[in-house]
């Protein structure tokens, strides 16, 4: 995403998120998976990141608003 939060907890938040999905997508790109359930797995996780970093940017907006 390139979207980033203004407040200064949630922009810390979305870094750690981003550097997880950041890690996740490299493990998979070199790393390849195991198996097909380790594939969905992973790709679970990536998408849950995905959710929680845009409900993140939400908060943000919602923030920014009041």
């Amino acid at each position: 995403m390139t979207e980033q939060a203004n407040d200064a907890v949630l922009t810390v938040l979305q870094e750690k998120l981003q550097e997880h999905l950041e890690n996740l997508r490299d493990n998979i790109a070199m790393n390849g998976c195991k198996s097909y359930p380790d594939y969905t797995h992973q790709t679970g996780i990536i998408k849950g990141l995905v959710v929680a970093e845009d409900l993140l940017l939400q908060l943000d907006r919602s923030l920014t608003e009041e």
